[in-house]
């Protein structure tokens, strides 16, 4: 889940090639997505003094070089965002379940300012980059939910580096923009309890999901959502992905 180094060692392609290759030797199929370790904070001194960027780009091109097929010694099939530009974010199921893989980073989703190449505020090409992989992160998480509402599936897993839960969370403010979008999908089994039986075999359920995106001094994601079926109770739900700093 990203982080293959320490945040005080060195961003080098060597070391990038080396744990590659531990990875390619795992029996079972291996999924990657990158750490703000590995890139973003490879600015700093002790990092080497790297363009950030240009170190995604070389992560791309040793861990995502064939990007619809999963690393490790037994190959499963990714629908990957190569044709976006973003190669490590995907999505696939497994035993009924939905992921989605998503480039999400701390160091304030990557916009924290490249300190160690004399920068104090972030550059065109960072808001850019940041603007371009979240929008494209939003795409991926719409596609495993609907993938599960069509293919009926039990469940969606995120993955994502970042930490999703940050104890100094605060509500979002007025500024933010949200998007809401409500289905109805047919739930094989049963969702009902002793309390509140279920009166046939099958179930229709209502996902309702907000997407909301805090203000751009703020960078992070929340959301929302409640699913709701006849002889079940409301059950609402939140995930956050904060503006993080680590």
């Amino acid at each position: 889940m990203g982080d293959i180094k320490a945040g005080s060692q060195r961003c080098d392609t060597d070391y990038f090639k080396t744990i590659h290759s531990h990875f390619e030797s795992f029996a079972m199929p291996f999924v990657f997505t990158p750490g703000d370790n590995d890139w973003t904070d490879c600015h700093r001194v002790n990092n080497g003094s790297y363009n950030p960027l240009e170190r995604m780009s070389v992560l791309r091109h040793i861990f995502f070089a064939e990007p619809h097929h999963t690393l490790g010694g037994k190959n499963m099939h990714l629908d990957s965002q190569a044709n976006a530009g973003f190669p490590e974010n995907s999505t696939f199921e497994q035993k009924g379940l939905s992921f989605g893989v998503i480039n999400v980073q701390g160091s304030n989703n990557g916009l924290l300012p490249w300190t160690g190449l004399g920068l104090s505020e972030p550059t065109a090409e960072q808001l850019a980059e940041e603007r371009a992989r979240t929008e494209n992160n939003l795409e991926v998480i719409r596609e495993a939910f609907a993938a599960a509402e069509q293919k009926h599936r039990r469940a969606v897993v995120i993955m994502t580096q970042a930490d999703m839960f940050d104890p100094s969370y605060e509500d979002p403010t007025a500024e933010t923009h949200s998007a809401s979008r409500r289905r109805s999908m047919r739930s094989r089994g049963c969702p009902g309890t002793s309390a509140s039986p279920c009166t046939s075999s099958t179930e229709i359920r209502t996902y309702s999901m907000t997407i909301t995106r805090w203000p751009r001094d703020q960078a992070g994601w929340m959301f929302t959502g409640k699913i709701q079926c006849p002889t079940c109770t409301e059950s609402p739900w939140t995930v956050m992905m904060p503006r993080t700093t680590t």
